[in-house]
Parts: C-alpha cells; structure tokens; sequence
C-alpha cells in the first residue's frame, strides 16, 4: 500500500511540473520557456568592417636620408703650405670659386720652365720637317724630333695642371656641407686631403630600401609623396628615378631611389624624410584584414554578420601582403565580415555589429 502512495505522488509532481513550466508559469511542454530564455541572451558587441575591393597594396611606405642630387668631396691635389682659404660652412659657393690658395713659387717656375722646353721642342721638330722635305734629314730625325716635341708638349700640360691645382676650386655649385680642420693660412696641405664636401640643394633624392613583394609593383617614373619633417607637413612630389638591379647582400632589400625638385629652403643633406609610393598595375580586388581570419580542420572561415547573427563562411585566399589578404571565393562586396572577439563567436551567435568602414579603403 505504502509502495502504490510513493507511486502515486511522483505522478502528481511531474504533472505539476508540466503544467507550471517555468518558474513564471509559462508551458515547458510547448518550449516557450526555454525560447524566452535564449532570446533574453544579450548580443556580443562587436565591430565589423563590410567587403570591398582595392588594391592588395595601397602604397609602398619607406624611410632614407636626404642627400643633393649632386654632391662632390673636394679633394687636395697639391701639396704645400695654404696662402689663402675661403671656405665656410654652409656658403653658397660657384662652380669656379677659389676655396683655398696653396703657395705656388715652385709650380710657376717649372711651368716657366716646361714652356721653353716645349717651344724649343716646336723649333726642333719644324726646322727637322724642313730639313726632311729637302733631302737632308732622314724619317728617323724626324721622328725623333717629333716625339720630343710630343713630350715637351705633354710636361707642359702637366706643369699647366700642377700650377692649376694649387688654387682649389669648387667643381659646382652649391653649399659647402663640410670642411676639414685646420686649413687656415700657414698650414701644411698634402695632396689627397679631403678639404670640403659641395652639395648641390636645387634637386635632391633619397634611397630607400624596398622588400622583395614590394618591388614588383615599383616602377621607375612612378610619382612619390616625400614628407620632410623639417619642412612642415605638406608632402613635396617627387617621382621613382632608379631601381636597384640586385639586392643588397646584407638585409636582402632593393635600393630605390626617390628624386624631387627643392621647393625648402630649410632642407639640408642628411636629413630623414619619409617616401609614399602609389604601386603600378595595382588590380582591386576582395581585400580583407587577416586578423578576421579564422582556421580550423575545415579550412580558413570568416563570420559574416547578417540579420543580427554571425554565420561561419568558408573562404579561399589568395596573395597575402602585410595584413591585407586577397579572397578568391567565399564573401562579396556588401558582405560585413566580424573583426573582434573572433574566440567568443561561434555559428549562429546573436551579435551587435558596429561597421567601422570598407576592407578596401581602411586597410
């Protein structure tokens, strides 16, 4: 009897049970309850950015030091004592200006010296050609007498050089970057010294290293925008001027190097700047950031927000660069992908997307 109660009463409960539901009443029985309490789940916060096309690299970014698109290291050739020195840091010199006197009283005398040599030379050889042409001088005395006149002539040009070079000139145009010390008057010059550094400012350039996946989207004559910080925040126009036809051996980059008329007077050779190159041949296509990238035994997915849910798309890449990633297959433009707390999501989840931009522009 007792057996057949205890029966009795767990009928009972579980009917109790089934027609309460849950712990408001509502049917158990009919699933209301439990889809209440899915739809009371609050939505993840997440932002988003919606596909579109661009181009895999937008711009080639780099960073080099300024140098004058010419620029000549003075260099001794004389040897003697400085008589006179003009050479100031940061003048404005001419091509032909004096920069520094060497004491020249020897390098006159052999000059004189080699001019009568040399005119001696010039009446032995013609009064040897006359001689020749009358029968009375053989081809060997006229040869002879040419080939000392060839060398008169020749030590003359040098002692003409040698006489040139003790007034060191500047080679250009442009500002003096540099000297070397001690080339006041009275001081010992040798030859081979380096004196002074001329950089020409009217057009400077830079080099820049540039990777490998880089370089194929270079071309020469290709435009570049040159931030100088000395110059203030506009960019100054430039164009690609030359492209390195190997890679330096020590980083594995190419030299590029960047040209630009001088429109700063506040520039100065030596300074950083920083190169913005828009590449060549560069197609749109489906971009999208690799951090949105998700991988697992199925292959490489993404969660594209539609209708306040986040759904697993698979896709197929393509070339990667940097952080921008090309899809073959998988999304559309107009699709918007998920970009935060990926670990969170799964298929299906609710979501509130916040679309912060376009893949092909923010990137």
């Amino acid at each position: 009897m007792q057996r057949v109660t205890r029966v009795i009463a767990a009928v009972a409960l579980t009917g109790i049970l089934v027609s309460c539901g849950g712990p408001d009443g509502r049917s158990a029985a009919s699933g209301q309850w439990a889809q209440d309490q899915a739809t009371e789940t609050p939505a993840l916060a997440v932002e988003a950015l919606e596909v579109s096309r661009g181009s895999l690299l937008q711009t080639v970014q780099a960073a080099g030091t300024i140098r004058g698109t010419s620029e000549v290291e003075v260099v001794s050739e004389a040897q003697g004592a400085i008589t006179a020195s003009d050479l100031e840091l940061g003048a404005y010199v001419e091509a032909g200006d004096a920069l520094i006197q060497v004491e020249d009283t020897v390098a006159r005398l052999n000059l004189e010296e080699a001019r009568g040599d040399r005119d001696s030379a010039r009446l032995d050889l013609a009064a040897t050609q006359r001689r020749f042409e009358a029968g009375s001088a053989s081809q060997a005395e006229l040869t002879r007498a040419r080939s000392a006149a060839n060398g008169a002539e020749a030590r003359y040009e040098a002692a003409q050089k040698t006489l040139r070079d003790h007034t060191i000139t500047a080679p250009i145009s442009g500002f003096v970057a540099s000297r070397a010390d001690d080339l006041s008057p009275g001081n010992y010059l040798n030859p081979g010294t380096a004196v002074a550094r001329i950089v020409d400012l009217s057009s400077l350039e830079m080099q820049v290293a540039i990777g490998e996946r880089e370089l194929q989207y270079i071309r020469e004559g290709l435009p570049a925008s040159v931030s100088i910080p000395a110059c203030g925040a506009g960019a100054i126009t430039g164009e690609v001027q030359s492209i390195a036809a190997g890679a330096d051996p020590r980083t594995g980059s190419f030299a590029v190097v960047v040209r630009w008329d001088n429109t700063c007077d506040r520039v100065r050779s030596g300074m950083s700047a920083s190169v913005s190159i828009r590449p060549a041949d560069a197609q749109p296509a489906i971009v999208i950031p690799s951090a949105a990238i998700r991988e697992d035994g199925s292959g490489r997915y993404v969660f594209v927000a539609a209708d306040g849910t986040a759904r697993r798309r698979e896709i197929r890449i393509g070339d990667r660069l940097g952080d921008r990633v090309q899809v073959l297959d998988g999304l559309s433009e107009g699709d918007v992908i998920v970009t935060s707390a990926l670990s969170s999501l799964d298929d299906g989840a609710a979501v509130n997307a916040t679309v912060r931009g376009r893949t092909g522009d923010v990137l």
